[in-house]
């Protein structure tokens, strides 16, 4: 099999273990190749979907769990990212902002800012799917959770006459990036590691 038919296969044993006769039997046919990415994605979807039926409310709460770690971690990271200014603001502590005593200028600002939250989205996609028994199931309702959520705080942006971020980074970052952190972050937390076998010399 070339790598080209190869990768939709690997996708569907990612998404949706347990399908190896189906993957035989795709395999056997030989059709296209967007004829078998169509049956993959197909499979993957109609069981991710068939998963939510199954358990709705356990994962209900796996995805409630994320978002809120999403929440929090969102308000604790720009807390930080601000702790010197606020410090200066309030009174606590004038004295270190006014001395130049502040984070680095390049930890402020993108893409630094876009990193920190590449790594929270990979972290709630991680916390969701560990939540969720590990299963790479609810991988990708999860990631459609987020995509659809960033498509809304995108057209919002869009409505926004003084927004700050350009159209060109909203998209990457806010429609590609954070959705695949998600992902990526869901299917880590799927992998489950071998313990260290203790050496009969030990």
């Amino acid at each position: 099999m070339t790598q080209p038919l190869k990768l939709p296969l690997v996708l569907l044993n990612l998404f949706a273990p347990g399908h190896d006769a189906l993957a035989g039997d795709l395999v056997e046919q030989g059709g296209s190749r967007i004829w078998l990415w169509r049956q993959v994605l197909g499979a993957v979807v109609h069981a991710s979907l068939a998963e939510v039926r199954a358990h709705p409310v356990r994962a209900a709460r796996a995805v409630l769990i994320g978002w809120l770690l999403l929440a929090i971690g969102h308000r604790v990271m720009f807390a930080l990212v601000a702790f010197p200014e606020w410090l200066f603001v309030t009174g606590v502590s004038p004295s270190l902002f006014r001395h130049g005593i502040s984070l680095p200028s390049w930890s402020r600002g993108f893409p630094a800012i876009a990193a920190w939250k590449v790594l929270l989205f990979a972290a709630s996609g991680w916390v969701v799917v560990r939540t969720y028994r590990r299963s790479p199931l609810i991988v990708l309702p999860y990631t459609a959770f987020i995509a659809c959520g960033n498509a809304v705080s995108f057209a919002l942006y869009l409505l926004d006459p003084h927004r700050y971020y350009s159209l060109a980074q909203l998209i990457a970052d806010l429609l590609v990036l954070y959705p695949l952190a998600a992902c990526g972050g869901g299917l880590w937390a799927t992998v489950r590691r071998e313990p260290l076998r203790r050496h009969p010399s030990w």
